[in-house]
């Protein structure tokens, strides 16, 4: 089937165009050979692409989740902080990420020194003078 994430983004396009299904469409880089796709039985369609009819009852709560932990972001940070690292896991949980062993920490990010320096947690917004802030 699709990538949970893949859902995920579709279901948060969906919940705001007041959607019921979403479809999720994958596009192969090769074509399956006419041949194994005649042993298979899939159509010329299903040689390139796969498609898949997601209901509204497993998008809606993960556009549901998304969508406040957003919110809960965006309240982080008019309180003055930054929220604490995390991402979605594989299955589409919010998972906190650590800096020194996550892997897309280590070799991914290109803030890890700064989250490095700052700690895990929440990390408290340094304001400046000539900020709009003041």
């Amino acid at each position: 089937g699709p990538a949970i994430s893949a859902i995920g983004q579709a279901g948060w396009n969906a919940l705001g165009n007041g959607c019921d299904e979403v479809v999720v469409m994958s596009f192969a880089l090769e074509a399956i050979s006419v041949g194994k796709a005649q042993q298979a039985g899939l159509s010329d369609h299903d040689r390139v692409c796969a498609e898949w009819f997601i209901p509204r009852h497993v998008w809606e709560p993960m556009a549901d989740r998304e969508l406040a932990r957003q919110e809960a972001i965006l309240t982080t940070l008019e309180e003055g902080f930054l929220p604490d690292r995390e991402a979605l896991d594989d299955d589409g949980w919010p998972e906190t990420r650590d800096v020194d062993r996550h892997p897309l920490c280590m070799n991914y990010c290109n803030f890890r020194e700064q989250c490095l320096a700052d700690g895990p947690g929440v990390v408290s917004i340094p304001q400046q003078k000539g900020n709009n802030n003041e």
